[in-house]
């Protein structure tokens, strides 16, 4: 039996028989967005998601943007100044080998491909899969952009706020986090978003 492909076919059964209106909400949402800030909407999308709960039960829809999305968006950016966030790990050097090619798959499969290169410094990452953090009951919030990467056998995590259409970052001042987006608000999206990706990598490590 080949295992890689059984493990694809499942997984892919899986997207087949997600709500196809959640797919359509995340065009909607990401469409809206780009309307607001005076931009395009970049075509063709295909935005896969999921949904994970935050601080005090605070919903939020994690979605996958494209590189020619993130491209589109990029000046509206401020990125957090506060270092990136590793999730590193207390394994030997093969285990946690074999546990950083077990997160990159479980990513591929969820969320598409890794076909990006990023932006800035990406090209030190082997994978680069940028996501924007959708608020669904907060309406004028456009949103934050999570950026999941890797560095060194580490994966790591960065964070943007999208600033509206009549403001541009200034990269000469990044700012501290936002108050509708805390550090401690930063580190429970990543455990949840760990937290939600767990079970699925070791699916990956029984096959």
């Amino acid at each position: 039996m080949d295992l890689t492909k059984a493990k694809k076919d499942f997984w892919r059964e899986l997207i087949d028989m997600s709500d196809c209106e959640e797919m359509k909400n995340n065009i909607k949402y990401i469409n809206d967005t780009f309307k607001k800030l005076g931009l395009t909407p970049v075509q063709p999308v295909i935005n896969n998601s999921i949904s994970i709960l935050v601080k005090n039960d605070r919903p939020v829809n994690v979605i996958r943007l494209t590189r020619p999305q993130l491209v589109a968006i990029e000046k509206h950016l401020a990125w957090i100044k506060m270092n990136e966030i590793s999730w590193s790990y207390t394994l030997e050097d093969e285990q946690k080998s074999l546990w950083f090619s077990r997160f990159f798959v479980t990513l591929e499969e969820l969320f598409g491909p890794n076909d990006e290169q990023g932006t800035d410094d990406g090209y030190k990452s082997s994978f680069y899969f940028p996501f924007l953090l959708e608020f669904p009951q907060e309406k004028e919030n456009l949103g934050y952009l999570m950026i999941v990467r890797d560095l060194k056998c580490s994966v790591y995590y960065k964070f943007a706020k999208i600033l509206p259409s009549d403001k541009y970052a200034d990269k000469n001042k990044i700012p501290n986090t936002f108050k509708d987006f805390t550090e401690d608000d930063i580190k429970e999206t990543v455990r949840s978003f760990y937290k939600y990706l767990e079970p699925k990598i070791i699916f990956i490590h029984l096959l």
